[in-house]
């Protein structure tokens, strides 16, 4: 295994959450309008520095739709049609619920991280995440 810096691990371990959180984020993508997958996967990039793969934004943004939480529907030209989605009611029922949860894991996790800070055998690495 090789040696990352502090800043490699930051970045590896927010990527890692970020996947596993993909569903929420881009419910919170379409809450500022429809999109198509191509855009969900550049705002991915702007947001976290890493785009995805077509394997993982489509299969997942046909999960979103089947469960009802996004909907989508071909626009564009007849040789450009492109699938734009749309966040629904039960999608923003769903991101609602995230937030909570993700504020009340978060305050647990600062109260947590506060005592561990505390702590004189811990060497804090200096480490900036965006």
């Amino acid at each position: 295994m090789r040696n990352l810096s502090g800043e490699d691990r930051a970045k590896t371990l927010e990527m890692g959450l970020a996947r596993s959180l993909l569903d929420i984020i881009i419910l919170s993508f379409l809450v500022e309008g429809p999109l198509h997958g191509y855009m969900i996967n550049v705002k991915f990039r702007k947001a976290f520095g890493h785009g995805l793969s077509a394997s993982t934004i489509y299969p997942l943004l046909y999960t979103l739709e089947e469960k009802g939480y996004i909907e989508g529907e071909w626009k564009g030209k007849s040789r450009r049609k492109r699938r734009v989605y749309s966040i629904t009611r039960k999608g923003e029922e769903r991101l609602a619920a995230a937030y909570l949860i993700l504020s009340r894991l978060t305050k647990m996790i600062e109260t947590k991280f506060e005592k561990l800070k505390e702590s004189k055998s811990i060497q804090w690495p200096s480490v900036t995440v965006s």
